[in-house]
Formats: C-alpha cells, sequence, structure tokens
C-alpha cells in the first residue's frame, strides 16, 4: 500500500519499483483492517487472504526480531551500497523515528488480533485466521492448536453446541484435507472460499493444508521486476540477503537456476523462523562491465575471463524477518537465470 515515497501515493497502475516501494507499515494495517470490514460485508474468503497476507509480511516485517527497532518503510529490495542516512529509508530498522505513528498502531493491532480470528454464534462458526489459542463464541469454545504458517496443520476442538463450522481454505492452498473425527475428505471451497463441516460438541477437526514451495510470477506489466521471481510457502514470501551469501559473492550477481526446484529448509532459531527455502543459484559477476554490455551469445567463456558463471546453493528466509543479523543488500524478487 502505497508504492511511492513521494507522499507515500499509489503512482501509476503497475509501478511498482521493489526498491523504491514505501509500503508503510501503518498502510498495511489499514489495509488489513479495510479488509476486514469488507469480509465482514461480502463474507469472502479473499479479504482474509489479503489479511492474512499483510498481516505475515507487510505488517510483520515493520518490527526486528527484538522488539525495541522498527522499520516506518518496508521496500522490497536494498541495493548494495543504499545510502541509509535518511530515516525514511533507512538500510536498517531504528529505534525512533520524527513521525513515529507505526509503534502504536502495531501495538493497538497486535493487542485487538484475537478480536479478527473469528465470527459467528454459538451454532454457526467461521475461523478466518489461524493461530493457537481459544475462541469463544456465546455458550461454544473452540480450542485451536497449530504451528502455523510453518506448519499447514490447524486442529479444532468444540467444546459447546456449535452445529457448523466454517474453515478459510486460503487461495495460495492446494489439496488440503479435513478430518472429523478419523474420516478424512478433500476440503471443497464454497463460493466464499470457506469449507463446512458439521459438528457437535467434543468433536475435533483437523484441517490439514499442504505448503510447499511456490514461485510466483509478476504480472508482466511491473516492469521493474519482469524477468523475475518470488519464493512463497505458505502465506509467507521469503527474500534473499546478502548475510546468506558466500564471501565475494554480490546480491546482485545471483540470479536463481529453477532447473532445480527450490524445496523447504530447515529452521533457523536465532531468527523466529519455523522454515526457509533452499534453492539453486548462478552467479555472474557483472562489476566493472560497461554500460551496455553485448550479452554473450555463447555459453562457452574462457574460465579465466571471469566470464563463467559460479554455482551457489541459495538461502530465502521469511521477508518479515530481514534486517535482522546484518545491513546489507536485500531482495524479494529474484532474477532469472539466463534473463539478468
Amino acid at each position: 500500500m502505497g508504492s511511492r515515497h513521494k507522499d507515500e501515493s499509489f503512482g501509476d497502475p503497475y509501478e511498482l519499483p521493489p526498491d523504491r516501494s514505501y509500503a508503510e507499515t501503518c498502510a498495511a494495517i489499514a489495509a488489513f483492517q479495510w479488509n476486514w470490514r469488507a469480509l465482514l460485508a461480502s463474507g469472502d474468503a479473499r479479504h482474509a487472504d489479503a489479511m492474512e497476507r499483510a498481516l505475515y509480511n507487510g505488517i510483520a516485517s515493520s518490527t526486528g526480531v527484538d522488539g525495541v527497532r522498527f522499520f516506518y518503510s518496508n521496500p522490497l529490495q536494498l541495493r548494495t551500497g543504499h545510502d541509509g542516512t535518511s530515516e525514511y529509508q533507512p538500510s536498517e530498522r531504528l529505534d525512533w523515528f520524527a513521525c513515529a505513528c507505526c509503534p502504536p498502531n502495531l501495538a493497538r493491532l497486535v493487542a485487538s488480533l484475537g478480536a479478527y480470528v473469528a465470527t459467528g454464534t454459538e451454532t454457526s462458526a467461521r475461523l478466518h485466521l489461524y493461530g493457537e489459542g481459544r475462541v469463544r463464541l456465546g455458550a461454544t469454545t473452540l480450542t485451536v492448536a497449530t504451528d502455523y504458517p510453518w506448519d499447514g496443520r490447524v486442529t479444532v476442538t468444540v467444546d459447546g453446541p456449535l452445529e457448523t463450522l466454517a474453515l478459510r481454505i486460503p487461495a495460495w492452498s492446494r489439496d488440503a484435507t479435513i478430518t472429523v473425527d478419523g474420516e478424512v475428505t478433500a476440503a471443497s471451497a464454497d463460493a466464499d472460499g470457506y469449507a463446512r463441516v458439521q459438528v457437535a460438541d467434543g468433536v475435533t477437526v483437523v484441517l490439514d493444508l499442504p505448503m510447499p514451495v511456490d514461485v510466483l510470477d509478476p504480472d508482466p506489466r511491473v516492469d521493474a521486476v519482469r524477468g523475475c521471481v518470488a519464493l512463497r510457502r505458505g502465506p509467507v514470501v521469503h527474500c534473499i540477503e546478502q548475510a546468506d551469501l558466500p564471501p565475494g559473492v554480490t546480491l546482485e550477481d545471483v540470479s536463481i537456476d529453477l532447473s532445480a526446484s527450490p524445496r523447504i529448509g530447515p529452521a533457523v532459531s536465532s531468527l523466529r523462523v519455523g522454515a526457509t527455502i533452499l534453492a539453486e543459484a548462478v552467479v555472474r559477476p557483472s562489476e566493472g562491465l560497461p554500460l551496455g554490455t553485448a550479452h554473450p551469445r555463447s555459453s562457452h567463456h574462457d574460465e579465466r575471463s571471469g566470464m563463467l558463471p559460479g554455482r551457489i546453493p541459495l538461502r530465502a528466509i521469511p521477508y518479515a524477518r530481514w534486517a535482522n543479523r546484518a545491513s546489507g543488500a536485500m531482495r524479494v524478487w529474484i532474477p532469472l537465470t539466463g534473463q539478468e
């Protein structure tokens, strides 16, 4: 929300430069709250999807793991050598801003998150957002056990006179299943994007949302990221950081090779991350090349010239956790090998 630094405005259609996107934290919260109202008015799960996407990415990226430093703006790319002297486009989270509207806005949202999880009555309920806890609707209590968004299993136990439970099936989900008291069925969403099951007091419902790695293509009209892809797992968008590259490798020289499918990587406890994404990349050093260098027509280059690309493993972390280890380059949209 708010793609331009200038006036925190929207700009022209498809004007979405990742390195100059403003994506203010407060604007992401505003998008979350607007979609909540749209969800209440329409019942359409796409608004809950938008809430989830904002919550786990644009909103969560604002605050450091230490809980005391934050971003006002949230770019999708930080270049090597970026001038971060301005507090409105820093290279790392700061402990204060001249216009510090984000911390109280974040505090208010986090304190009220429980109010956005579910709607309904004691006999009919909808779960919109998934997280560990208890949901009370009149005489009914739903106990939710899950490690979402790192794991797609959501277990709901009913205590009370509930008759119908509707579970949101996210738009990113494929092959979801629902288990009711041991009986497994495909999770078929209705036109609104929810799967409805009949329940009763004491029933346990398990929603399983497989979370493979998704490779996302941009709209071709977004010129700034043409020839790039983004990596996502479940609702969590990932990025690559300079901190994960071998010494001497510059992030701008890295492109992703999709001939080997990206895969799920291990957790990183220091970043409070339950999963990462591993991929293969090609490094083609470009420093010192003149502007407009002819694209090589052959893949046969003299290794001594430095033009032969090298291969490295690539790790992507959740975008929300970038800039927690050191200041340095970062990008969400990664160039494809052969399209640098």
